[in-house]
């Protein structure tokens, strides 16, 4: 997302504090109102939110950690993780 808004020329504070909110809210709203518009559906609050701690949750904990802790890690890989979704955009 951030290189998207780079190449867009969008103002990444905004950016950054979009995806915050986007993850939250998925996390927060999809487990409580897919059980409510979708009630045919077997699959129970815990079985919807378990992949989105997963995919969602995780990777944003550990990327401000490594941020937090380690800032010369992050700022070498960040040259390669820009590149890496670079070319998967």
């Amino acid at each position: 997302m951030p290189l998207l808004a780079e190449k867009a020329g969008a103002d990444l504070n905004y950016v950054a504090a979009y995806v915050l909110l986007a993850a939250l809210g998925a996390l927060i709203i999809l487990p409580i109102m897919i059980p409510v518009l979708a009630p045919q559906l077997t699959a129970d609050s815990w079985t919807i939110a378990r992949p989105l701690l997963f995919f969602i949750a995780l990777p944003l904990t550990v990327g401000i950690c490594v941020r937090l802790v380690t800032s010369t890690v992050s700022e070498r890989c960040h040259p390669i993780a820009k590149k890496i979704t670079g070319l998967d955009i």
